[in-house]
């Protein structure tokens, strides 16, 4: 009775096990939205977080910052802790526009310029690995 009972057993398992697809080509992905961690970050969505965020602007500011401050006789480099800059007129005396320029594939430059004021200051940014970073402001103003 015991072997009958085991063999009717092992019959039921060898009967009910699943179907397999050997063709693994036919296999679609379920959620086609991911995005991959180590794609690039786009310039643009970066600056946009980066003027509005000033948590993440923290996070992407190199601390000390290279600061150049260039007159008329000579370039003078400073390394300086800066905590925020800031790309919205409410925090600007002077009307302000500024622009993005690619200066290579791995750094972009932010040029705020103050309207008939002289003011010019320019913000370098470097990609290193998959993010951007701030690492140097130029004041190039008169």
């Amino acid at each position: 009775m015991r072997a009958e009972i085991f063999f009717i057993l092992i019959v039921c398992l060898i009967a009910c096990k699943p179907k397999l697809n050997s063709d693994i080509n036919n296999v679609e992905p379920t959620n086609t939205n991911i995005q991959s961690k180590t794609m690039d970050e786009d310039f643009s969505d970066f600056f946009k977080k980066f003027k509005n965020d000033s948590l993440f602007q923290v996070q992407r500011i190199d601390n000390p910052l290279s600061l150049i401050i260039s007159d008329e006789e000579s370039d003078e480099e400073q390394k300086k802790e800066v905590k925020y800059v800031s790309f919205n007129q409410k925090d600007w005396d002077v009307k302000i526009k500024y622009n993005a320029i690619e200066i290579s594939k791995d750094t972009m430059a932010v040029i705020l310029e103050g309207i008939d004021t002289g003011v010019h200051i320019e913000h370098v940014f470097a990609k290193r690995g998959d993010q951007w970073y701030l690492f140097q402001i130029k004041n190039l103003s008169d």
